[in-house]
């Protein structure tokens, strides 16, 4: 029994079965980024057709959270990312988002 238990934690078996949950899995911030567009978009989208009853052009009014996550992605490779860029990146997409909702609220 000994021997089996000193075996499993030389593989690495021991900590992963006693704690499955002690680390969460953590996003790359790509995806983090991508998740909080796509929820703005669909928000604008849900704001103007349900709640507004505006058909307003999609590439004009909502997909506008779209471009600063493609300014992201193509700012990626040029530029040094800090620890909470993935944060200031997504608020500024929330907030150009109520921007937008705001412009064309009545």
């Amino acid at each position: 029994m000994t021997s089996e238990r000193h075996s499993a934690r030389r593989l690495g078996y021991a900590r992963s079965a006693r704690h499955p949950l002690q680390r969460p899995v953590a996003l790359p911030d790509e995806i983090v980024v991508a998740l909080v567009t796509v929820a703005c978009v669909l928000g604008l989208n849900a704001a103007f057709t349900s709640l507004m009853h505006l058909t307003l052009p999609f590439l004009i009014s909502t997909a506008i959270p779209a471009y600063p996550f493609v300014a992201y992605l193509l700012t990626r490779p040029i530029t040094r990312r800090g620890e909470q860029d993935a944060l200031v990146w997504s608020m500024m997409i929330v907030i150009l988002s109520f921007l937008t909702l705001f412009y064309y609220a009545d």
